[in-house]
């Protein structure tokens, strides 16, 4: 079953991850929350076969093996037309580091921007959630 809303968000931090999920959900968007790059990149694997993952948030530095950027590449293999938003308050990837059309945000952000940016995302890619 399809769930046109679903965004996969990869952060470690609990308070960061609570205050975008509530920004998300508040939107109408239905959240998974994984604290780290190798729980995500199952999560994806196993969404492939039964829903669909709209978008995916992640911190460019998270534990599990792969950070951020290396995240959004296996991300956009698997799924190519999935919406990657990348936040960080250090790590600056060069563009060459990052799939086609992802999106580097710079922290601190408000939870607001976030929304904002990944709309953006999602229209870019003709993905506007329903």
């Amino acid at each position: 079953m399809s769930r046109p809303n679903l965004v996969l968000l990869v952060e470690n931090q609990p308070l960061i991850r609570m205050a975008i999920v509530e920004a998300l959900e508040t939107k109408g968007f239905e959240v998974i929350e994984i604290p780290d790059a190798s729980d995500a990149l199952a999560s994806i694997e196993r969404a492939a076969a039964s829903t669909s993952t709209r978008a995916i948030l992640t911190d460019i530095e998270v534990p599990g093996g792969l950070n951020g950027s290396e995240l959004s590449w296996q991300v956009h293999q698997r799924s190519p037309g999935t919406a990657v938003l990348l936040v960080s308050a250090a790590t600056r990837p060069a563009p060459t580091d990052l799939p086609p059309k992802a999106t580097v945000l710079p922290m601190p952000t408000t939870p607001e921007e976030l929304v904002d940016s990944l709309y953006a995302a999602l229209s870019e890619l003709g993905l506007l959630p329903r």
